[in-house]
């Protein structure tokens, strides 16, 4: 299995990347770890 990150710019492939969830193509996953880096430099910084 291989991961990747995505940013999503429009909210079309955001459809078209469940629909292959659907089809058992790929799985999707939310990553809260970014999230919670994110916070932290915003308040060390």
């Amino acid at each position: 299995m291989e991961a990747v990150k995505v940013d999503i710019i429009n909210p079309k492939a955001k459809k078209l990347l469940k629909d292959l969830a659907d089809l058992n193509l790929i799985s999707i996953h939310k990553s809260y770890k970014n999230n919670f880096s994110a916070v932290l430099k915003k308040l060390r910084s």
